[in-house]
C-alpha cells in the first residue's frame, strides 16, 4: 500500500510523501533517498551535518490538494435528516460522508496545506557543489534533499486494498451546511469492517507532502542542482 501511495501523490499531485501517513517528522534541509518502491522519502541526516546553513520563505496562501482514485469509488456527503445511502451504518440524524471502494488499491486524499520552502535556491546549488567534491564529506550521489514542505492545515487520507467495502465517516461537531473531509473542526470519525484499511482523519501540524531537489551532471556536464520530477 505504501509504494502505492507514493506511486499516486507523485503521478496526481507531483509531490512526495513519507511513510507511515503522518507517522513521519520532515523539515526543510532533511538529506535523505527516494525509495525505489513508491519514491517515499526516507530521512538520513541534514544539511546542518555538512556545515550548510538556508533562510526560508512561507507561502501567503493556503494550498488545496484533492485525489479520488480507485474502481467504483464513490464518496456521498449526507446531511442530518436525510435518509443514509444503501449500504451505510450511518443514521439518519448523522452529518458525514458514505464512502463506497470497489475491490482492488483506493486512495482519497483531501488536503489543505502552506509551503515553506528554501529561499535561495542558487546559493544551496553552491554549497551543495562544494560539499559534493570534499571527499571527507561523504556526500552521496543519491541524495535527495527536501527543499519545500507543505505543512498540513487539515489532511485526511484513506487508504483501502482489498475487496469492496463500505466506510462511513460522522462529523461530531455541529456543522451547518457541507462538511470538508479534511476539516480539523468537524470531529470527524471513521467506521468501516476492513481490516485493509488505513486511515488519516482531518490532522493538522505535520507534512503530507514534499518537494526535494538534487545534483544532476558530473563527469562532462557541470553539477546543477534540479528539482527532482
Amino acid at each position: 500500500m505504501a509504494k502505492f501511495y507514493g506511486t499516486t501523490v507523485r503521478d496526481r499531485l507531483e509531490l512526495f510523501t513519507t511513510w507511515p501517513v503522518g507517522g513521519v517528522s520532515v523539515s526543510l534541509g532533511d538529506v535523505g533517498f527516494l525509495s525505489r518502491k513508491g519514491k517515499l522519502f526516507d530521512r538520513y541526516t541534514n544539511l546542518a551535518k555538512f556545515g550548510i546553513k538556508f533562510k526560508t520563505k512561507k507561502a501567503s496562501g493556503i494550498s488545496d490538494h484533492e485525489i479520488k482514485l480507485g474502481r467504483n469509488l464513490q464518496i456521498q456527503f449526507k446531511a442530518s435528516g436525510n435518509a443514509p445511502p444503501v449500504g451505510s451504518s450511518l443514521l439518519a440524524t448523522d452529518v458525514g460522508f458514505a464512502i463506497a471502494l470497489g475491490r482492488g488499491s483506493s486512495v482519497i486524499v483531501r488536503s489543505h496545506t502552506i509551503e515553506s520552502s528554501i529561499e535561495d535556491l542558487q546559493q544551496l546549488e553552491t554549497d551543495l557543489i562544494r560539499v559534493s567534491s570534499d571527499a571527507t564529506s561523504h556526500w552521496k550521489g543519491k541524495f535527495v534533499v527536501v527543499t519545500s514542505v507543505l505543512e498540513s492545515n487539515g489532511t485526511t487520507v484513506i487508504l483501502a486494498n482489498g475487496k469492496e467495502t463500505n466506510v462511513d465517516i460522522v462529523a461530531r461537531a455541529k456543522v451547518a451546511g457541507p462538511v470538508d473531509l479534511a476539516d480539523v473542526n468537524a470531529g470527524l470519525s471513521i467506521s468501516s469492517n476492513s481490516s485493509d484499511l488505513i486511515s488519516v482523519l482531518a490532522q493538522a501540524g505535520f507534512v503530507p507532502f514534499l518537494k526535494v531537489h538534487h545534483l544532476r551532471g558530473g563527469y562532462w556536464n557541470a553539477l546543477q542542482l534540479k528539482l527532482y520530477g
